[in-house]
């Protein structure tokens, strides 16, 4: 088990051999490589990042994600032998958003069945490819990716422990309120 003292030590870029950090543009992704069980850690205050204990953490096959509101769906799509795109002829994972302000939808991304790039789309600026001028990235906020990734831990899409930074001054408000019983009661 990774003890919470790890994870503050990652947020604060004290990171070691064996750690890879990438940018979004919005927030940071660290990938640490670990023989250990999944982690998915989020931070909650100072600078957004999210990192993912487990190098190459893989999305689950079949996998299915509709957020309520509607932002992003993800769902795999199996293999079309007969495609000629490499992509389709294997299993694949598709993430689209509804446009805001509108009902449009996004251009479909296909990605392959890891957590990496599925952050990597659904966090970049969505931005003309300069060779293509298809629309790289969906956009979504820190918040929406993070709140992406619990639903998908929680729907077991990524077999991973999902740790939200816990908030330190809420904690320390908590524990200095003094306990004056029940105020409805009369003491006896």
């Amino acid at each position: 088990m990774v003890q919470r003292n790890d994870f503050s030590a990652i947020t604060r870029h004290e990171v070691d051999k064996g750690v890879f950090e990438e940018d979004v543009p919005a927030f940071v992704v660290d990938m640490v490589e670990s023989p250990r069980d999944y982690v998915i850690y989020a931070t909650r205050t100072g600078a957004p990042k999210i990192v993912l204990f487990g190098k190459n953490m893989p999305l689950a096959n079949p996998a299915f994600y509709n957020a309520l509101d509607n932002t992003v769906t993800i769902f795999s799509k199996a293999a079309d032998p007969k495609a000629t795109d490499p992509v389709q002829r294997n299993d694949h994972v598709v993430v689209y958003r509804i446009l805001p302000g509108s009902n449009e939808i996004s251009d479909k991304y296909r990605i392959d069945f890891r957590v990496w790039p599925l952050i990597k789309t659904l966090g970049a600026r969505p931005r003309p490819d300069m060779n293509t001028g298809k629309v790289l990235g969906l956009g979504l906020t820190y918040s929406q990716v993070v709140g992406t990734l619990y639903h998908l831990c929680k729907q077991k899409n990524i077999q991973a422990k999902f740790v939200l930074q816990q908030l330190p001054e809420l904690q320390r408000i908590y524990y200095r309120t003094p306990s004056m019983g029940r105020p409805d009661k009369t003491e006896e």
